[in-house]
């Protein structure tokens, strides 16, 4: 509920909804959920908030950032190699 609200008052202002967007998946790691469900959120927060790819690139840095400070698992090892190794092929 709170994610569809931020969508509507966040309407055309990308920093403010990636602001909204980081706050929402950090609270979601605070409830320790398993990576699964982390994903499934993540993928709900994304079709409610989206975000130009320059803005979600940053978001995803933050997380990233945030992730190492407090040990909170966002993906599994496997999709981390696999996402890097797709970074490599598309610099490529």
């Amino acid at each position: 509920m709170l994610a569809h609200l931020e969508s509507r008052r966040t309407a055309g202002d990308d920093a403010e909804r990636a602001r909204v967007k980081l706050d929402l998946i950090l609270r979601l790691h605070a409830r320790k959920l398993d990576a699964e469900e982390l994903r499934h959120w993540y993928r709900y927060l994304d079709w409610l908030l989206p975000l130009p790819k320059a803005v979600e690139d940053q978001l995803w840095n933050e997380v990233q950032r945030v992730g190492k400070e407090t040990i909170m698992p966002f993906i599994t090892n496997a999709e981390r190699i696999g996402m890097e190794k797709g970074m490599e092929k598309g610099m490529e």
